[in-house]
């Protein structure tokens, strides 16, 4: 079978899942793989290259483990691997020949790891900040074909993006909202964090308890325990 999400996702699928639906539950068993397709993540078609979803006690949560990959223009090639529950896995890009977190981002964004840095350096910008222009810009075109693939296949209202306040270490980030007032957040720092904050993933609860009021807690792998009230007005 196809599975299509307007011009987005196309995925051919094949395989054996067991469905059974009794008293009022429906019960998933078994493995799809995933032949081919494609994912287009802004603007970039990315092919797949292999992947298996498999079903367990939550057919709305399966394991996914899957590959696809984009070519540069300078032939080097993408890789975007998911892998873990659908929900909850974790997106990873790596490339070929072996590039940094923000040469790749910036890839994708901008066909080219220059980026805007030669524009930014010829009006006195130094590299380091052409980086975080180039990573920032390259981040937020990204996730919003992220968003998209994301709220199509597991129908969640996500919102994904990338801290480059540090061009050396960016942070992905992906916020899902569980309810009205309750969201969750997870962070990984891709490089190697500062001593002053060692932990590399961090988790936050971000509860909306009033108008314009929300009360966040954050901890991360290393011991980082924080708590904090914010009042944001929208205009």
């Amino acid at each position: 079978m196809e599975l299509r999400r307007g011009s987005q996702v196309a995925v051919q699928l094949t395989g054996t899942p067991q469905i059974r639906i009794a008293n009022g539950r429906t019960e998933v068993a078994g493995q799809v793989q995933l032949t081919s397709g494609s994912l287009d993540l802004s603007g970039r078609k990315f092919t797949v290259e292999k992947g298996t979803v498999t079903f367990g006690q939550d057919p709305k949560n399966p394991i996914v483990i899957a590959t696809a990959t984009w070519t540069a223009a300078d032939k080097s090639r993408v890789y975007a691997d998911f892998v873990g529950p659908i929900r909850t896995g974790k997106l990873t890009l790596r490339s070929e020949p072996a590039r940094t977190q923000s040469e790749i981002l910036t890839l994708i964004a901008f066909g080219t790891t220059d980026g805007p840095s030669d524009a930014s350096n010829s009006r006195g910008t130094s590299t380091t900040q052409g980086a975080q222009v180039a990573t920032a810009v390259g981040a937020g075109t990204i996730t919003e074909g992220f968003d998209a693939a994301l709220d199509g296949v597991t129908g969640l209202r996500t919102q994904t993006r990338i801290d480059a306040t540090n061009a050396q270490n960016p942070r992905p980030e992906l916020e899902v909202q569980v309810s009205r007032d309750v969201s969750l957040r997870f962070a990984y720092v891709l490089g190697t964090p500062p001593p002053s904050e060692p932990d590399k993933s961090l988790g936050t609860v971000i509860f909306r308890f009033a108008p314009n009021w929300s009360l966040s807690t954050t901890v991360g792998d290393k011991g980082k325990a924080t708590m904090d009230t914010m009042w944001q007005y929208r205009y």
